[in-house]
């Protein structure tokens, strides 16, 4: 039996070249429906066989499962009424589903260039015609919304007639479907040929999706398969949306798929005698590539001003290089929480002039209506070293300076921790920050922070992206890289060099003056790295400033210059294997001369807000970990505080549900407030500006992902603040006679011995990842089988978690993807809200202490598939096993290291 949960849709050898773009269905998923059984109907490809089936597989392709938390999508294979949403069962079976037009529109309204083909073909008369009765529940004057890389519209819904007819078939081709009359919009066919079988009707009821109270839906149930045997297979129909009012896009007239039979071995043999598979290749798609594609270059040529990216698309196109247009141009680059990151390259999907100043464009236009007093606030503007980094900003800026919005552009290179600094001292509106951080040298980003000077979170990132959806046209103007020349000389804020002070100035308030002689005297050599990055001279300031002499500062010669391609390391990232290859290699050749020298590794990521260190034990370095730095720099911090006798139960300390839960046992045991976040700063930043307001002091916070958060007025990571922590640390704990890693081990002996193993497996198959956390949820048959529902009580009654692991019994279950937590019954909600990624933690029971695994795909880094597992026990080694052990079942009894 085939099905998407053996074979998944896609597959670049399964269709013609320039289709890979598209919704990539295996003809031999697509041709089973016809079977004379109607229980064997959809068993046997595991697939609908109607137009509303190509509309749900294109919703899901375009939205994909992330993007329709509490949006339905349109489904009508599934039994009951259903919701998708992250981690729901998308694959359908015969019953009925929803579609909210307003989302569905949103999706479609990108594609509106690609219904621009030939109108050449004969038309259908009536008896072409399947009628499809919609009891929609819009009323006249209802607002709908398209959006897209090919421009905006907006409109009214003028009709509320009941009657949409669908084009399902016109003697050897098949010709327009107006699936959207009644509604306002018309949604016309891309330009692909599938094949379907039979004919249905459909018959709608109203349902409005609980999770999407604002969107209204029609409900359309599929309540007419019984026709036995094959009809003629004709040209299957996506779907893209005209603006009202707005000339009709001329209808494309599928060509040559219709009644073709395409011979093939099994699965086909499969079929009963009287089905025939039928080949889906568009002749005309393979002699020229679709208008639509042609519109779309046109649509970048007519933006685009920078004479390098222009030539890019121009050689793509006058090569035929379909595919590549496609991933580049079809799609609009993705605003979320951490705002734009993303390969540097011409194309809507690509970091580029153009996707920048769109997205400022965007970001302008919603901050004047978020914010008050915006245009006088202002917006803080930073960038590193990265190619086009500099371009970037001044683009940024000059969108911003247009609108009205007064702007502070911080001179030079800037690590990352400054910017929301300078939010957060100038009261600014909001700061944005030019860089991809410890990404490859061929991306960059566009990172974002609010008027409270932290990351920006739901529903701001999808308020800004609508907005930026709204303003992508570009003017000759938007072009100047030299802001001042653009605008008057009162919106421009010059005061980088006080924001720059300012903030050396808050990190030297970290060390008491006290300590400045003893800090002078210290016996270590810290040997430092910014892997090529702009971090070197902030922390060799911020050094010295905290009394350190110049002579104990080491820096990488190699690796000290800002150099965008990093030359020296594969992954500019202090967590990768090897990044502090150099360093360590600068340490020996020192102790050459000098055996006895102490020696302290200090890395930053290209940014700066990450810290990364190493110490030398007299035989070998000793590089900590992310949450062995997190547990050293709080219990540091907590002793220091300690030490000013006030009381601690209006301190607070937090960390990401990802990281260590050694600090929660501190917080437990010394009486002061832990706080657990979701993964990422943005948590983390927000929640302690939330405890602050309630009256907490935040003395620290981290995540394990080697970012560290101080009481310095920033509520973000900062890399070079944690220099100087642990510069001080490593001196005081050295001039006692101890080590670093003699004062973690006596945490360990105080709160308990805690092991960890976090890394991650590659995988580029994001169906394959999907796929194999359903079958952690639903178990594999229920892959096949099941649809998703929007009763709770019926999703609990389905999940089929495993239930050991590497012979460890799973005791609890937290799945934030779908907000389960078995450990909270009876309504099993977890205490942290829902998250955007797949995200899933096992606790494994055991003798000497439980073990906490956490499985989660990542939002920036999509190629990867995060674990995080943690074990204690009565000594390090024994949790150490532990851990270990689960980490290789991870990947062999469960399958992530196939993937």
């Amino acid at each position: 039996m085939l099905s998407t949960a053996s074979r998944p849709i896609g597959g670049k050898d399964n269709l013609p070249k320039r289709h890979t773009a598209w919704p990539n269905l295996q003809p031999q998923n697509i041709k089973a429906a016809c079977c004379s059984n109607p229980h064997q109907k959809h068993q046997a490809a595991g697939l609908g066989t109607t137009a509303g089936f190509l509309l749900t597989h294109f919703a899901r392709n375009e939205l994909g499962s992330n993007a329709a938390i509490g949006a339905p999508l349109l489904c009508p294979c599934t039994d009951t009424e259903t919701e998708d949403g992250p981690g729901a069962e998308l694959l359908p079976t015969p019953g009925r589903s929803y579609v909210a037009p307003s989302r569905l529109v949103a999706a479609l309204g990108r594609y509106q260039a690609a219904c621009a083909r030939s109108s050449s073909g004969p038309a259908c008369d009536d008896s072409g015609y399947r009628r499809i009765t919609v009891a929609h529940p819009f009323r006249p004057g209802d607002p709908w919304r398209r959006r897209g890389g090919m421009g905006t519209g907006s409109g009214t819904v003028s009709q509320v007639a009941p009657l949409v007819r669908f084009t399902q078939s016109c003697d050897q081709a098949g010709t327009a479907a107006s699936l959207g009359r009644a509604l306002s919009w018309e949604i016309v066919p891309l330009c692909i040929s599938l094949a379907f079988w039979e004919p249905f009707s459909i018959d709608p009821t109203r349902h409005v999706g609980a999770g999407a109270p604002d969107e209204r839906s029609v409900n359309l149930k599929l309540n007419d398969l019984r026709t036995p045997g094959c009809t003629r297979g004709v040209p299957g129909v996506h779907a893209a949306v005209v603006n009202p009012g707005q000339p009709r896009v001329p209808v494309p007239v599928p060509r040559g798929a219709a009644g073709r039979t395409q011979h093939t071995s099994s699965p086909a043999d499969q079929l009963p005698n009287n089905c025939q598979q039928q080949e889906i290749v568009d002749e005309m798609a393979l002699e020229r590539p679709p208008p639509a594609l042609d519109s779309l270059v046109q649509e970048w040529l007519r933006l685009d001003r920078n004479p390098t990216t222009r030539k890019e698309i121009e050689q793509l196109h006058q090569a035929n290089d379909h595919d590549e247009l496609e991933s580049r141009l079809r799609q609009l680059i993705k605003f979320g929480t951490a705002g734009l990151r993303a390969h540097m390259s011409a194309g809507f999907s690509r970091m580029n002039d153009v996707t920048v100043i769109q997205a400022s464009q965007g970001l302008a236009a919603y901050l004047i209506q978020d914010v008050p007093d915006a245009t006088k606030k202002g917006i803080v503007v930073g960038h590193d070293h990265r190619h086009n980094s500099e371009r970037f900003a001044r683009l940024a800026v000059t969108a911003f300076l247009r609108r009205g919005i007064r702007c502070c552009l911080l001179e030079g290179h800037v690590a990352t921790p400054i910017v929301p600094f300078g939010v957060r001292l100038l009261g600014a509106a909001a700061g944005v920050m030019i860089t991809a951080s410890h990404n490859p040298a061929t991306d960059n980003g566009y990172k974002l922070y609010y008027s409270n000077a932290v990351q920006i979170i739901s529903p701001h990132d999808k308020g800004i992206a609508a907005s930026i959806e709204q303003n992508l046209e570009i003017d000759e103007e938007a072009w100047s890289t030299e802001p001042s020349t653009q605008v008057s000389e009162a919106l421009l804020i010059h005061k980088s060099d006080m924001i720059k002070d300012s903030y050396l100035q808050a990190i030297s308030g970290l060390t008491r003056p006290s300590r400045l002689e003893l800090h002078s005297k210290t016996p270590l050599k810290f040997i430092y790295t910014p892997m090529h990055g702009i971090g070197f001279p902030f922390a060799r300031q911020a050094f010295e400033t905290a009394g350190f002499p110049p002579d104990a500062w080491l820096p990488v010669e190699s690796q000290k210059h800002p150099d965008p391609d990093f030359p020296t390391v594969k992954f500019p990232n202090p967590e990768e294997k090897g990044a502090l290859d150099m360093a360590m290699s600068l340490g020996r050749t020192i102790l050459q001369t000098a055996p006895e020298q102490k020696l302290m590794i200090m890395a930053n990521d290209p940014d700066a807000d990450r810290f990364c260190a190493s110490e030398w034990t007299g035989s070998t370095w000793n590089t900590f970990s992310g949450d062995q730095i997190g547990a050293i720099l709080a219990c540091w911090t907590l002793q220091n505080f300690k030490k000013s006798g006030k009381p601690l139960d209006r301190i607070a300390m937090l960390s990401s549900t990802v990281s260590s839960h050694l600090l929660a046992q501190i917080a437990r045991l010394e009486g002061f407030k832990f706080k657990e976040t979701l993964t990422g700063f943005k948590n983390i930043g927000n929640e302690a500006l939330d405890l602050e307001k309630k009256g907490y002091k935040v003395l620290f916070a981290y995540e394990e992902a080697l970012g560290y958060m101080f009481d310095t007025g920033i509520f973000d990571k900062d890399g070079i603040a944690s220099i100087v922590v642990w510069a001080e640390l490593a001196t005081e704990l050295s001039q006692r006679g101890s080590s670093v890693a003699d004062f973690l081990e006596t945490i360990y002996k105080t709160y308990g011995y805690f092991a960890t193993n976090n890394s991650y497996f590659i995988c580029k198959d994001p169906v394959a990842v999907r796929t194999k956390f359903r079958g952690l949820r639903f178990g594999e048959q229920a892959v096949e089988t099941s649809g998703h529902t929007n009763s709770r009580s019926m999703l609990l009654d389905r999940l089929r978690y495993p239930s050991t692991l590497a012979g460890y019994l799973i005791t609890r279950i937290r799945d934030l993807t779908i907000a389960y937590d078995n450990g909270h019954p009876p309504e099993c909600l977890p205490d942290l809200p829902s998250s955007n990624d797949e995200m899933i933690t096992f606790y494994f029971g055991g003798e000497g202490g439980e073990v906490i695994a956490t499985l989660r795909t990542s939002g920036t880094e999509f190629w990867k598939l995060k674990y995080y597992v943690e074990g204690s026990a009565e000594d390090q080694l024994t949790a150490q096993t532990k851990v270990d052990r689960i980490v290789k079942a991870l990947g062999e009894e469960w399958g992530f290291s196939k993937l």
